[in-house]
Order: structure tokens, then C-alpha cells, then sequence
């Protein structure tokens, strides 16, 4: 079973994007926040990572940032209503400039949400035996396979 870990600051989307994971086989892990969604990220081995682009405190591109520093690999989806109401000149391009795969615009219709989980897990698992991903410390970092 698959495991991913939606963050975002509102609940109502957040328990609908969980609740209709879970009714598709999905064991889905949640944060309100970008802070507990990096503590919940370290503590846990997820195969993708779905973030509210733009919350108070530490946001979704940061996240992803700091995702991207020791995991190159993991599917990150962003997904964001429009620019962010603090800075309106960061873009919907921002993100991937961050690492995130994808930027998904709110509202997310959940067959399209479903569809591209389900494509980058797939894209993920392909290139999964190409790179060890280790966790030490409750920091992970990437590398070579070893010659066993």
C-alpha cells in the first residue's frame, strides 16, 4: 500500500483529499501546516507528498525545498488556489523551479488528483532501483546503490 502524506492549512480540503485516498487504497498520512508536514515527512517513509502551495509559516515551497535537499527522487504535487495573497509576484512556476513535479490549480477535481498520483507513483517506481534513498538520523539522504 502506498503511502502520502497531503499537507495543507485547510481542513476541509485536507479531510476530503484524505478520506477519498483512503476509500482508494491509500494509507494517507496529514498536516495542517508546513512545519508538521516536514516533521511527519521525517518521521515517516511516503511515496508521494501533496502540499498546499502557499500557508502561513513555513509554506509549501519551502517544504519542498527542503524535501528536495535530501530526496530527489519522491513525487511532490503542489496545488494552490492562485498566486500568494503575501507576495503576488511568486508564481504557479515557482514550485517546480523548487522541485515540485507537478502544480495542480484548487479546485482539484479528485479524478484528476487520483490520475496523477497514480502516474508519478507508477514514473517513481520505475526509477525507485536507480538510487538508494537511506534514512539516518531522522534525516534521509540519497545515494549511490552499494555493490552487494
Amino acid at each position: 500500500m502506498h503511502k502520502i502524506l497531503i499537507i495543507d492549512d485547510d481542513d476541509q480540503i485536507r479531510k476530503m483529499y484524505e478520506l477519498f485516498l483512503q476509500s482508494e487504497g491509500y494509507e494517507v498520512l496529514s498536516a495542517a501546516s508546513g512545519e508538521e508536514g516536514l516533521r511527519t515527512f521525517w518521521k515517516n517513509n511516503v511515496d508521494l507528498v501533496i502540499t498546499d502551495l502557499f500557508m502561513p509559516g513555513i509554506d509549501g515551497l519551502y517544504v519542498t525545498a527542503k524535501i528536495r535537499e535530501v530526496n530527489q527522487q519522491i513525487p511532490i504535487l503542489g496545488i494552490s488556489g492562485g498566486p500568494d495573497p503575501n507576495n503576488p509576484n511568486r508564481s504557479l512556476s515557482s514550485p517546480e523551479q523548487m522541485g515540485a513535479i507537478k502544480v495542480l490549480k484548487k479546485p482539484v477535481e479528485l479524478d484528476v488528483l487520483l490520475s496523477e498520483i497514480q502516474y508519478q507513483i507508477d514514473e517513481a517506481s520505475k526509477g525507485a532501483d536507480k538510487i538508494k534513498i537511506t534514512k539516518t538520523g531522522g534525516e534521509a539522504s540519497a545515494g549511490a546503490p552499494s555493490e552487494e
